[in-house]
């Protein structure tokens, strides 16, 4: 299992928060994936500001598996205080084949909707839930769009 880490996070630049309920702000953060990607990898990609509620998160994938039967999963949710995994009962996307041809996929968890604000702003990654059948290197974005609480 390895850890990868955008450059906004791993240089502990500050989240984008709004001030005003309502207003919606939007993090982000894209990583070049590498063709090693495997089972279990943690790709760390955007801020979820501390005071401030979750309202969707998109996740944009190129083509990671070029394999003609495509077996790559990913997963979308808090990153542990370990930054080794993803908290259980935070997803905001599980199981998505967006890596398999590329393309966009919004939350479809209701549990990572549901987070209620915290103290401190939280890193939301990917997880590789299932290793692709012919890995490609290829990008990761993310947004995480969220109101003040």
């Amino acid at each position: 299992m390895a850890t990868f880490t955008a450059t906004h996070i791993s240089q502990e630049q500050p989240a984008i928060s709004g001030g005003q309920a309502g207003v919606v702000v939007c993090n982000e953060g894209a990583y070049e994936a590498p063709v090693t990607l495997a089972a279990n990898d943690i790709v760390k990609l955007a801020f979820l500001p501390a005071g401030h509620k979750p309202v969707d998160v998109i996740l944009e994938a190129d083509d990671l598996d070029t394999n003609g039967t495509p077996t790559i999963a990913l997963a979308v949710g808090v990153v542990n205080s370990d930054g080794d995994d993803l908290v259980a009962s935070t997803n905001f996307i599980t199981g998505s084949a967006v890596g398999s041809t590329g393309g966009v996929a919004r939350a479809d968890t209701v549990a990572g909707l549901q987070l209620a604000a915290s103290s401190v702003d939280r890193v939301i990654g990917v997880k590789v839930t299932t290793v692709a059948a012919t890995k490609a290197a290829g990008t990761l974005k993310l947004k995480v769009l969220s109101v003040p609480a």
